[in-house]
């Protein structure tokens, strides 16, 4: 008598993605100080013809109207060589009117014509600073220190720096000297928070936090600081209601709303993460987080949860193809769930058709066509599954498992010889290829 084998597969339950469950909000930005009045210090600085200057600058700068005056000077100074004090005042004006390029050749200019001019040099450390250009920041900012300048900014600059660098432990030493010299800017208190929270310090950040929000309850970002920082500790309740608390405040980012909808559903309330995935649009961020979603959920068991949301996803043909693939291969996988086999198999095949190398896609409908007896198809579709990475194990042990039904057990010991060579440690291939030997060995005697 000939006996029949089952290969046993092992499905998991396809976890949603912890890779994605991070807050996502805007690091602070310096705040360059707007330029009210010219320094008369530097007066003295300024050639005759420059000192004549002087009240149009002033009244100008009165009415704030910086780029009048940018334009205005540059037209006078036209045939002029600019004194040390005028290329640094129109190197802050460049800076105010974000034209960062020309506020770094000012400055250069005036630190070329004036050795040791520290402020220019910290207007140069400023405008690389805003250029992407960290280090040579960081440099100028040291080469001031060195140079004896008091001004406590320069901290506060030089954290910005190191936070750019993402060299977190640093800014928040360079923050620390900066609150100490400028207690009452609340720059500084978000800063600090990132900076704490971000170098591993998150008892400090909290501590903070919790201060911060008795005087600013309703700032949506230091609730979206507190969740991440809770995040990161696992701390899940606590997590979701400090995002919601920022949703409720006006908090409106897709991908954070994305993010409250997946921690819903993991760790809080079903309905709520629902209501949340459907409300969501289709966008770059969103899009992959609600098919992992809806992937879940059918893996779950929660059909009716599923449905909600696979049919509130609207304008679908809006979606790249691969996008649009999933979408079909999720309704092919819900109806097959369901037992709604021809729908099922239907859907899997417009997945197919947008991705042609739509891994599980091709293995659902092989599974389809197996179970119509149609053995030939099923081994097209798993032939080309198998090329595809992601899915090659799967691929290799359902072609497998569909010879041993044909009664063919010297090709299904190939194929599972070449899966065990993507898995060498699971047992049950092991085995599995042990049993089909014997079998074959069986046989041949």
């Amino acid at each position: 008598m000939i006996m029949k084998y089952f290969l046993f597969l092992c499905l998991l339950v396809s976890p949603l993605s912890h890779s994605k469950l991070r807050i996502n909000f805007t690091q602070p930005e310096l705040l360059v100080s707007q330029v009210h009045s010219f320094d008369f210090a530097m007066s003295t600085m300024l050639n005759e013809y420059e000192k004549t200057l002087v009240p149009v600058m002033q009244s100008q700068l009165k009415n704030q109207s910086y780029q009048a005056l940018y334009n205005e000077l540059e037209q006078k100074l036209q045939g002029h060589t600019p004194s040390a004090a005028m290329a640094y005042f129109l190197g802050q004006l460049a800076l105010q009117l974000t034209q960062y390029e020309q506020a770094k050749s000012h400055f250069e200019s005036a630190n070329q014509q004036h050795p040791n001019y520290a402020k220019a040099i910290v207007g140069e450390g400023l405008a690389a600073l805003q250029l992407s250009q960290y280090q040579q920041a960081l440099d100028k900012f040291s080469q001031a220190l060195k140079l004896g300048v008091k001004d406590p900014q320069l901290y506060r600059y030089i954290g910005f720096s190191y936070l750019e660098k993402k060299q977190f432990l640093s800014a928040t030493i360079a923050f620390e000297q900066a609150k100490m010299l400028l207690p009452n800017v609340t720059e500084l208190d978000h800063a600090l928070v990132y900076s704490y929270s971000n170098s591993g310090q998150t008892d400090a950040a909290l501590a903070m936090l919790e201060q911060l929000l008795v005087t600013h309850p309703n700032d949506s970002k230091l609730w979206l600081q507190r969740a991440n920082i809770y995040l990161s500790k696992e701390h899940y309740g606590i997590a979701i209601s400090s995002l919601e608390t920022a949703l409720r405040l006006g908090e409106n980012q897709s991908a954070n709303i994305a993010l409250a909808a997946q921690l819903q559903l993991q760790y809080g309330s079903t309905p709520r993460a629902i209501s949340l995935y459907k409300g969501l649009g289709h966008t770059a961020d969103t899009t992959d987080v609600v098919f992992d979603a809806i992937n879940y959920l059918i893996d779950t068991y929660k059909l009716a949860e599923a449905e909600q949301v696979l049919t509130s996803q609207k304008n679908i043909k809006v979606l790249p193809d691969n996008s649009q693939s999933q979408y079909f291969y999720l309704s092919g996988k819900l109806h097959q769930q369901k037992g709604n086999i021809d729908k099922a198999q239907k859907a899997f095949r417009r997945a197919v058709n947008l991705n042609p190398i739509h891994g599980s896609a091709l293995i659902n409908l092989a599974k389809l066509y197996r179970k119509k007896s149609n053995s030939h198809q099923a081994q097209m579709l798993l032939l080309r599954a198998s090329e595809v990475a992601d899915v090659k194990l799967q691929a290799l042990t359902e072609h497998a498992d569909l010879q041993l039904a044909i009664g063919n057990q010297r090709r299904a010991l190939s194929l599972l010889r070449q899966a065990l060579e993507l898995a060498p440690n699971e047992q049950t291939l092991i085995n599995n290829v042990n049993t089909l030997q014997h079998m074959v060995l069986q046989q041949e005697n």
